[in-house]
């Protein structure tokens, strides 16, 4: 049975539970349901996990795709920074750099008993951070580290014949985590300044191979005419969207209506009837 497959951040986790508001009812379907249920799909597998890296986003993708082939596959993309540590578990750098080191410990599962214990008694999380992103902090490499991804995946869905959609969640890189990262002495001006990630995305070698058309919202960034969809809820002045409004910006129930309604659209404009 073809199906519809899924994969995202918070932004699509279909377990999602707000942390900040912990009493907070999210048991309303996720954007993977709604788009299956207005397609027409009865199979939708949602891979999607609250704190996933885009590396980590499209990976899940592949090893669900190795199972069975699937009728369509979205993916919600989340913020350039993130990155995976031993496949397991993402961390984005922002969240270190912006803890200290007991907080930064508590961040690894018990599973990941030693570096819990490298960050919690030698190393503060600005280190550990410098560290573990010694060959990737960089704008060029932030930036590659998606872009290859989204070039690989197009390439893989092209040669088996899989029709796809990508669009961005999150801002590729926000002004907040900018902002966080300019009280750190240790971060290259260049990591808070967003001309750089747009000079880089402009200038990648794989700017010219992506297929902008199975891309909602290419480049992504509004500044340069692109858009994800929290910018395009900001431009339209959308405030209902969110589990609230100043404390949990994740999509509520109306959210991902909307981002189904996103998906929907995207796939009538490039692939034509819904069949």
């Amino acid at each position: 049975m073809s199906y519809l497959l899924a994969s995202g951040c918070s932004w699509t986790d279909a377990n999602f539970k707000s942390a900040i508001i912990p009493t907070y009812d999210a048991s309303f379907p996720k954007w993977p349901a709604v788009l299956g249920e207005k397609m027409g799909i009865q199979k939708v597998v949602n891979v999607g996990l609250c704190g996933a890296s885009n590396d980590s986003i499209f990976k899940k993708c592949y090893d669900e795709i190795s199972k069975q082939k699937p009728k369509l596959v979205c993916i919600l993309i989340t913020d350039w920074s993130r990155h995976s540590v031993f496949d397991s578990y993402s961390l984005n750098i922002i969240d270190l750099l912006g803890t200290d080191r007991s907080v930064a410990r508590n961040n690894f599962p018990e599973e990941l008993y030693l570096v819990r214990e490298w960050v919690g008694t030698e190393h503060d999380a600005v280190q550990f951070a410098k560290q573990l992103w010694s060959s990737t902090l960089c704008v060029e490499d932030i930036v590659n580290n998606t872009m290859r991804e989204i070039w690989l995946f197009q390439n893989f869905c092209q040669h088996n014949n899989i029709d796809y959609i990508i669009m961005s969640g999150l801002d590729p890189i926000s002004a907040y985590h900018l902002t966080l990262l300019n009280r750190w002495e240790a971060v290259d001006s260049t990591i808070t300044n967003l001309s750089s990630y747009i000079k880089q995305t402009l200038t990648s070698p794989y700017a010219d191979k992506l297929n902008d058309k199975t891309l909602l919202g290419w480049p992504f960034f509004a500044e340069i005419g692109g858009y994800s969809v929290w910018s395009d809820w900001a431009d339209k002045g959308y405030d209902d969207v969110f589990v609230h409004k100043d404390f949990d910006g994740h999509p509520n129930g109306l959210g991902h209506q909307l981002i189904a309604e996103m998906f929907y659209k995207g796939y009538q404009d490039i692939y034509g009837k819904i069949s």
